[in-house]
């Protein structure tokens, strides 16, 4: 799980648009294709072992993973910069990549270990260019931190859909924008430290649901959010904005699910623009949701009593 968030991260912050998972899933003797000087289980250490059970954490880390680059387009026009260890962070142990957008204000920065072998946490703080000028964050108490074996994407400028989204240390998970409001799910490791701004607030930000101790607010020209991460959910409201707070492992079992339609087959549509999507939380898996009437179904599998909303 530590190798795919250092890995994977690594490769997108060199631009790579397209990677091969070897293995994504593992099997036995593919069809009796084995012979004797291969293993009879071709596991490998898949993201999802032989028997199908989601049981590493790797599949879960991945989904995270791709459900940010999902929503991200302007990583797809970003170009990634040289990289430095004292430019962007205040100390040398730790590397950061930018990527900085081609006709978008979105920047990208892909922090990471200088030493790639480090097993221990490194405390920091980000000096990062924004719409605003170069914002030293986080801007209130406190530092953040890269635990143990670990990279971690920040973000300024990031669009949500007209609302700007000034910078978050935290990691985006994703975003939707329901016409009459918008969400933005963003997670972090265990007890870390994070923040986010969101540029040109009208009002300032609430606490709506989750613990108020280790929350904190501010800003003149900006709203800002300052929090450490809790296994209890935060719900806080910014405008039409609902910012959904949550630890890797709650954010773990949330799922993004396009719904099916009348006009197209399955899930899928040349116009994917207008496809209609939910983010559910519901456990260990989730594979299909749909509308009949007023009612909201799912297709999908538990192993334990879960809460589903």
């Amino acid at each position: 799980m530590e190798y795919h968030r250092v890995f994977n991260k690594n490769n997108m912050a060199q631009y790579v648009t397209l990677m091969n998972f070897y293995m994504t899933y593992g099997g036995t003797n593919w069809g009796h294709l084995g012979y004797p000087p291969a293993y009879t289980s071709y596991d490998y250490a898949a993201t999802i072992p032989e028997n199908r059970v989601l049981s590493r954490e790797k599949y879960s880390e991945n989904k995270l993973q791709a459900n940010f680059m999902r929503v991200s387009p302007a990583y797809l026009t970003a170009i990634p910069q040289n990289y430095s260890n004292n430019i962007y962070t205040d100390t040398n142990t730790i590397t950061t990549t930018p990527l900085f957008g081609d006709g978008s204000p979105t920047k990208f920065f892909v922090v990471r270990h200088t030493y790639w072998a480090e097993g221990s946490s490194a405390s920091y703080k980000l000096t990062l260019p924004t719409s605003q000028g170069n914002l030293s964050i986080p801007q209130f108490a406190g530092t953040l931190t890269l635990s143990g074996r670990d990279s971690k994407w920040h973000v300024t400028d990031y669009d949500l859909a007209g609302t700007d989204l000034l910078y978050s240390t935290a990691e985006i998970f994703t975003w939707k924008d329901y016409g009459d409001k918008k969400i933005l799910i963003v997670y972090g490791g265990p007890n870390e430290q994070h923040e986010l701004a969101i540029s040109d607030a009208k009002s300032a930000p609430k606490l709506l649901e989750g613990p108020a101790t280790g929350t904190s607010f501010g800003g003149s020209e900006r709203a800002v959010v300052s929090w450490q991460t809790d296994t209890s959910r935060r719900v806080v409201q910014i405008d039409d904005l609902l910012i959904y707070i949550l630890d890797r492992n709650s954010a773990y079992n949330h799922w993004v699910l396009d719904l099916e339609r009348s006009d197209y087959w399955g899930n899928y549509s040349a116009n994917i623009g207008n496809t209609t999507s939910i983010v559910l939380e519901a456990g260990y898996l989730v594979r299909h949701a749909s509308i009949d009437g007023t009612s909201l179904k799912l297709l999908g599998d538990l192993n334990a009593t879960v809460p589903i909303r």
